[in-house]
Order: structure tokens, then C-alpha cells, then sequence
């Protein structure tokens, strides 16, 4: 082979090993996106329960979301009113009624008699 073919591939080897390096450590990070979740009002929450069209799937994401943003009981009537709501309602399921009724407790172990009193009387209503 002639010498000058030889030079020209290393040369040209060369220069993409020099490419390569230079994206490898030159290269912009990509901004991480951040998952934003929209906090929705708890009256926006509870009317997704009242309404009779909503099915189980909008009733278990409403009930997670009122556990996420309205943990702690401030108004013990309007968490009352969310078990009557959910036992009653027409596309409600024991799966529903029964693990909202254990993380409301498990996060307000102070209303555990009130939260049991209201869920029995509402599936008593129920049937």
C-alpha cells in the first residue's frame, strides 16, 4: 500500500476518535423534567364523588388524591360525608370502601370510632 493512503485513513481514524470524544465529554445534559401534579381543590374531589357517572377508576383516583393533598382531617363532617359518598355510591367496590377507610385511619388515628360509625351506618344504607 502507498504511505499517503495509510496517513490519510489514521488521519482520518484520528479525527473521528477526536469527534467521538469531544460529543462523549461535551455533550449538554438534557434537563431533567420534573413531574408536576396539579393539585385539584378538595370541593372538586368531592363532586367527582356526588357524581353518579363517575366509575371506579375516577373514584379510587379522587379518593388517592384527597388522601395525597387532604391527609389530615381539619373538618371532620366533610371526611364523614367522603364514607357516605364512596359506600354509597353505585360503581363504588369493597377494594375502594375498605382501603380508604385503612389509610384514612392509619393518617387520623384520632377519628377511628367516628370513621367506623359512619362507614357502618352507610353500608347499612347501602343495602
Amino acid at each position: 500500500m502507498d504511505i499517503t493512503v495509510i496517513l490519510t485513513i489514521i488521519f482520518v481514524l484520528f479525527i473521528l476518535l477526536v469527534i467521538l470524544l469531544f460529543l462523549l465529554f461535551f455533550k449538554k445534559e438534557k434537563p431533567v423534567k420534573k413531574v408536576v401534579t396539579k393539585q385539584i381543590s378538595f370541593q372538586a374531589l368531592v363532586a367527582i364523588l356526588e357524581n353518579p357517572q363517575s366509575s371506579s377508576i375516577e373514584l379510587k383516583n379522587a379518593l388517592d388524591k384527597i388522601l395525597k393533598f387532604y391527609a389530615k382531617i381539619d373538618n371532620l363532617q366533610n371526611y364523614l360525608k367522603i364514607i357516605m359518598l364512596i359506600t354509597t355510591h353505585k360503581n363504588t367496590n369493597k377494594n375502594i370502601i375498605i382501603s380508604f377507610e385503612k389509610d384514612l385511619i392509619k393518617l387520623n388515628p384520632n377519628y377511628k370510632v367516628e370513621i367506623n360509625q359512619t362507614l357502618l351506618q352507610s353500608l347499612n344504607k347501602r343495602n
